[in-house]
């Protein structure tokens, strides 16, 4: 009943007229609108690119990055007790996201050929970016090494520019991921990209190779 009969009370109370318990007011009711304040989004803050030239002397190679990067070392087991070591530099800077990869593998897993790129590039078309948009592919010298580059998009808001070599037992990935935003298309986005996409991948240079192409590792 107390349950009941403060529903009644209220009920009353906010749907009533204005004689409240049989006592009159004179004053008129006034409406009050309600304001909803509404809150522009922030816009994402730009960050101050700062290139610099990544030297890792274990990983035998130099590359420049817009800012300082982070790094992560896995190995993944072949079968006892051959074991791939994969080191993966990378840093995400104003919607686009560099990357580096070196995946060192046991002596004498990989064929001792400077081909192995290129034969690379293959594998990666067939089983890894079948599902992807392809936008061009080449291969091109990179002193005694062949160099695969693939350009391709995994959604229509991104494009990816891949870069890969093999120099000895070691295979180089490198990519740039870049944001596609409203209004621009494929064409406009890597112009106005261009400058970076070659002071990252341009930048990318092996610091340990012997002079006549054969393996130094």
């Amino acid at each position: 009943m107390k349950k009941i009969s403060l529903l009644i009370f209220l009920t009353i109370l906010l749907f009533g007229s204005p004689n409240v318990f049989g006592q009159k007011t004179s004053k008129p009711v006034v409406k009050r609108k309600i304001r909803t304040l509404v809150k522009p989004i922030p816009k994402a803050k730009v960050e101050i690119e700062n290139w610099k030239v990544f030297d890792e002397k274990d990983l035998k190679l130099k590359i420049a990055f817009p800012k300082n990067p982070t790094m992560t070392v896995s190995n993944t087991v072949l079968g006892e007790p051959e074991a791939v070591k994969s080191s993966i530099v990378q840093a995400y800077v104003n919607g686009n996201f560099y990357m580096v990869e070196v995946r060192e593998y046991p002596e004498n897993f990989l064929p001792d050929r400077l081909d192995l790129g290129a034969e690379y590039g293959s594998w990666l078309k067939t089983f890894i970016l079948s599902r992807n948009k392809i936008i061009s592919e080449k291969n091109y010298d990179y002193e005694f090494y062949k160099i695969v580059e693939f350009v391709y998009q995994q959604t229509e808001t991104d494009v990816l520019i891949h870069r890969a070599v093999v120099v000895g037992k070691n295979l180089y990935q490198m990519i740039i991921q870049i944001e596609i935003k409203k209004n621009d298309n494929l064409e406009q986005v890597i112009a106005k990209n261009n400058e970076k996409i070659k002071k990252f991948l341009d930048s990318f240079e092996i610091t340990e190779k012997s002079l006549d192409g054969s393996t130094i590792y």
